[in-house]
C-alpha cells in the first residue's frame, strides 16, 4: 500500500520544546524592556535640572560682572578724578570749564555701563527664590545710572562766562555724593546674594 503525501509532523516532545524556549524568549525580552525602562528614567531624572537658584542667579551675574567690571570700575574712577581736578583747578584760582565738562562727558559714560549692567542681569534668568532681591538689585544700579547721568548732565552745562558755574558745581557735588551712597547700597545687595564681581 502506497503511503499517503502527507508528512508527520515533529514529536509531541519536540513540540513542546519549541514552546518553551519561545516563552523564554519572550519573558527574558520583557524583563530587558523593563530594564531599559528603568535606566531611561534614572537618565532622564539625573539629567533634569533642578530649580535655578539665588546662587545660580549670583554665578550668572558674576559672569557678567566679570566681563564688565573693568570698564564700569575704570568709568567711574576716571569720572570722579576728572571732577576732583576740575574742583581742584578751580579752588586754585585757575576754573577751566573744559575740565568740568570732560569730568561730565565721563560721568555720561559711566552712567551708561551701570545701565547696560543692569540690564544684562535683568535679562538673567528669575531665580525661584530671591526674586525681590534680585529686582531690589536691578533697581539700585537704574537708580545709580540715573544719578550719574544727572552728575554729567550738570557738570556739562558749567558755564563760567554765564556766571552758571557755582550753582551747576554744587548741585553736582551733591548729585555724585548721592550717586555714592547708591554704589555702597548696591554693592551690599551683591555681596548679600554672592555676587561678589558685580560689586565695584
Amino acid at each position: 500500500m502506497q503511503e499517503s503525501g502527507r508528512h508527520p509532523g515533529p514529536p509531541p516532545d519536540e513540540e513542546g520544546k519549541k514552546s518553551g524556549i519561545g516563552k523564554r524568549i519572550a519573558a527574558a525580552i520583557g524583563v530587558l524592556a523593563g530594564i531599559a525602562g528603568i535606566i531611561s528614567l534614572i537618565l532622564t531624572w539625573i539629567s533634569t535640572p533642578g530649580p535655578f537658584t539665588l546662587s545660580d542667579w549670583a554665578a550668572e551675574a558674576d559672569g557678567t560682572c566679570d566681563r564688565d567690571f573693568g570698564n564700569l570700575a575704570a568709568s567711574l574712577t576716571n569720572a570722579n578724578d576728572e571732577f576732583s581736578f576740575a574742583l581742584a583747578s578751580w579752588q586754585a584760582g585757575n576754573p577751566n570749564q573744559q575740565l568740568f565738562n570732560y569730568a561730565g562727558n565721563l560721568y555720561f559714560s559711566a552712567g551708561g555701563y551701570y545701565r547696560k549692567l543692569s540690564g544684562e542681569l535683568a535679562q538673567i534668568h528669575s531665580p525661584k527664590d530671591g526674586k525681590p532681591d534680585v529686582q531690589n538689585i536691578i533697581t539700585t544700579l537704574e537708580k545709580m545710572s540715573t544719578e550719574l547721568y544727572k552728575v554729567g548732565q550738570e557738570l556739562r552745562q558749567v558755564d563760567f562766562a554765564t556766571g552758571t558755574a557755582a550753582g551747576y558745581v554744587e548741585q553736582a557735588r551733591q548729585d555724585a555724593n548721592t550717586s555714592a551712597g547708591i554704589e555702597a547700597g548696591a554693592n551690599a545687595l551683591l555681596k548679600d546674594v554672592g555676587a561678589e564681581k558685580c560689586a565695584v
